[in-house]
């Protein structure tokens, strides 16, 4: 992992992913090479923007002192002489002055570019199984005291079941013309239940926890009789099932027309990013096209902003923000009266 030696990396949190964060993936994870495993994690905890950021402020810093003009007596930071600061025995007359700007020592290193100190410093002591096994407390995406509104407003479909629409009947006599039919409120209806397909691919490691918390939410507000759990790594096109891997043999059928079909997925951002796999844009349309013409709404839950989102899947699927900032008002804004099936044009 890059290491700029600022000590701001390990006492500023960015958000609520902090240095802790990264090591705690990288001891839990056992895919690929070291070199690998560390890479996929400081890209999936997105630690690399912020150092390359740090870098471009530490570099622009660095041409601004260059570009300084020479004060009296003290050279350019460009030409700085790395020296010895002397000691009390050194016994320097009063009148000694040094003509350089002093600069702390490093430790000379070896051509592998290793302090030298490195070998004479004691090892750490192996961690142990408890310490290895450890998991930190969850702090679910979303919060389950609003879960339950989130879940009900994000899943419900509009059903003109409701009241009788009163304001409507009135505009209808008063253009004098005839009622056909009895306009009724629109009410959104959890009623035809879910079909909750969970993603299991690498990109979604990370989530594990939150997914198996958030169907345990789903079914206890939709109904678990009213709710079918299917998983898939990457695409539910190349396989499914209601089971470990070994169950998803199936070919994807979707449910009945109006069903809700939800998608607990990343889309493949964080697949493509940093292991390179994972299904594309393209593969998911074509998946979207499927439950789109057996007349389901399809709803996409993805832990990542709407800036990463591929812009040519919010024209064929819903897509919300799973994290904690999102609220009851924002799925409102995104779903209106419930979901509907998108139309592409």
């Amino acid at each position: 992992m890059p290491n700029s030696g600022n000590s701001d990396h390990l006492r500023t949190g960015y958000g609520d992913i902090w240095l802790g964060d990264l090591l705690a993936s990288l001891a839990h994870t056992t895919v690929g090479t070291d070199s690998d495993r560390c890479r996929w994690a400081v890209e999936l905890l997105t630690f690399t923007d912020r150092i390359q950021a740090e870098a471009a402020t530490d570099e622009a810093e660095a041409d601004e002192q260059r570009l300084s003009p020479m004060d009296d007596g003290v050279v350019k930071p460009a030409d700085r002489r790395t020296i010895s600061v002397p000691g009390p025995e050194d016994h320097l007359p009063a009148d000694t002055t040094i003509p350089y700007a002093v600069v702390e020592t490093r430790p000379a290193t070896d051509p592998h570019g290793e302090p030298a100190w490195l070998e004479a410093a004691p090892a750490l002591p192996d961690a142990t199984e408890d310490q290895v096994m450890v998991r930190p407390p969850l702090a679910p995406l979303w919060h389950p005291r609003t879960a339950r509104a989130l879940i009900s407003t994000a899943m419900a479909t509009p059903q003109g079941e409701g009241a009788v629409d009163i304001q409507k009947i009135l505009d209808q006599v008063a253009r004098l013309r005839p009622l056909a039919t009895l306009p009724h409120l629109t009410l959104s209806t959890l009623r035809f239940g879910v079909q909750l397909l969970v993603d299991r691919g690498a990109g979604t490691w990370p989530f594990y926890r939150d997914q198996e918390l958030l169907r345990r939410q789903i079914e206890m507000v939709v109904g678990r009789d009213r709710v079918e759990t299917l998983f898939f790594a990457d695409l539910p096109l190349h396989g499914i099932g209601p089971g470990s891997r070994r169950t998803w043999r199936r070919r994807y059928t979707p449910p009945a027309t109006g069903t809700p079909v939800v998608l607990l997925t990343d889309l493949g951002i964080a697949g493509r990013r940093a292991l390179g796999v994972g299904a594309s844009a393209e593969t998911w349309s074509v998946f979207a096209d499927r439950v789109r013409d057996a007349g389901c709404p399809l709803l996409a839950l993805v832990p990542y902003g709407p800036t990463r989102w591929p812009a040519s899947l919010e024209k064929c699927m819903t897509i919300l923000s799973w994290d904690r900032s999102t609220t009851v008002s924002t799925i409102r804004k995104t779903v209106g009266y419930g979901l509907v099936a998108r139309r592409v044009s």
